[in-house]
């Protein structure tokens, strides 16, 4: 039970910081078909190249949606491995020649669906990408069109480049003057947070009772929040990698709202239900986890979106089993 809800926490951590559209990766193979092994990009349909695989474990049952059309591929497949450089996966059967290059890959439920309802496309909470966004992403939100409500859109940075106190103090002052926001949450992937870190390192001096025992860490190395301006970088382990967002978490109307706050489903009175039945039945069981629940910003404006930050040295290491 416990690495159940483990799995729960992080699917639930990735669906936070992702667009709400429920993608795992897209295909990045020109010739996927016929193929048991597949290149993938763009983690969580984020663009990048970096560590394609970090949202895959193995046993996940995974289809292919057409992104022009939003129509399950034929052919349900299950995750056997994930390369350790974050490139590929590996299958358990060819694919079908229906799949194609930058399709997306996302879960499904078990490996005889053959509908789209019955996956993870589209069935994701709307994360920071998704509620953070200048339309890159999300045009429509929530049945607003960005393009014609620029209240709605973000300030995205699309190319940042090198990190630096006063890109932060840029970004800060134009959010200011839009919407008067006033900016009192940074988020950001590890890799970024030691950015931040380098920032300031060229001017730390070593105090304390005993300097025969100098400490030249932070309480970043106890996974605590590192302060930028007073505010508090919170390093997410499932966060689009080259993005920091900073936002106004009071002034921006952050909303949750929720039918289900989560629980076993137990209809029939049982949580655990064996796998299988009659002469397939196995010394196996699995239960099944129920969460309803959308995230809303009502002022999307009052924030922003720094993208392909650039300087960071990659250390993404997957779950252990996983």
């Amino acid at each position: 039970m416990t690495r159940l809800i483990d799995d729960i926490a992080r699917m639930e951590e990735y669906s936070c910081t992702s667009d709400g559209k429920g993608v795992l990766a897209l295909v990045d193979d020109s010739t996927p078909s016929g193929a048991v092994t597949i290149g993938v990009d763009s983690p969580g349909n984020i663009a990048g190249d970096d560590f394609g695989n970090r949202f895959f474990m193995v046993g996940d049952y995974i289809g292919f949606v057409n992104p022009a059309t939003g129509e399950l591929r034929t052919g349900i497949r299950k995750v056997t491995a994930c390369s350790s450089d974050g490139t590929t996966i590996t299958v358990d059967a060819t694919c079908d020649a229906s799949v194609e290059d930058n399709d997306y890959i996302v879960k499904a439920a078990d490996s005889s669906i053959s509908a789209i309802t019955d996956t993870s496309y589209e069935h994701a909470a709307m994360g920071l990408v998704g509620l953070f966004d200048d339309g890159t992403y999300r045009n429509n939100y929530f049945n607003v069109p960005r393009d014609q409500y620029p209240a709605y859109q973000t300030y995205v940075k699309a190319s940042t480049g090198e990190l630096s106190e006063d890109v932060l103090q840029q970004v800060s002052d134009v959010v200011e003057q839009r919407l008067g926001a006033n900016i009192d949450t940074l988020t950001a992937h590890q890799s970024i947070r030691r950015l931040v870190i380098q920032l300031t390192q060229a001017d730390r001096r070593y105090t304390g009772n005993n300097l025969q025992r100098p400490d030249a860490g932070t309480v970043a190395f106890t996974q605590g929040d590192i302060p930028f301006g007073g505010v508090a970088v919170k390093a997410i382990r499932t966060h689009p990698l080259a993005m920091l967002f900073g936002f106004d978490s009071k002034g921006s109307g952050m909303v949750r709202y929720g039918s289900d706050p989560g629980g076993w489903v137990n209809e029939d009175g049982q949580v655990l239900v064996r796998v299988g039945s009659g002469t397939s039945a196995r010394d196996a069981f699995e239960a099944w986890y129920r969460k309803r629940y959308q995230n809303h910003v009502r002022f999307p404006g009052k924030a922003f979106r720094l993208d392909a930050i650039t300087g960071q040295s990659l250390i993404v290491v997957r779950e252990a089993g996983s």
